[in-house]
């Protein structure tokens, strides 16, 4: 759903920050790209649909910050 409200609103970097944490262009019947191709937005299409060589959109997992997971454990397992 947010992909496609970032595909209707054509907010690039919203689009591009979604695909690179895994949203899948192709869900709900390629929904996304649909709208980008009824608003004739042929970047759009394009940033749906084309892959970098060096970069899996599929497998890109969020970032963690491990000392705030760690700061975070810590807290809570002094609150226990």
């Amino acid at each position: 759903y947010a992909l496609c409200r970032a595909v209707h609103a054509g907010f690039r970097p919203l689009v591009a920050f979604l695909l690179a944490y895994g949203a899948n262009p192709g869900y709900k019947k390629a929904l996304s790209v649909r709208i980008a191709i009824r608003k004739r937005d042929v970047d759009l299409v394009r940033m749906l649909l084309e892959r970098d060589a060096d970069e899996n959109v599929f497998e890109a997992e969020p970032r963690r910050n491990v000392s705030s997971d760690q700061t975070y454990s810590l807290q809570q397992a002094a609150a226990a």
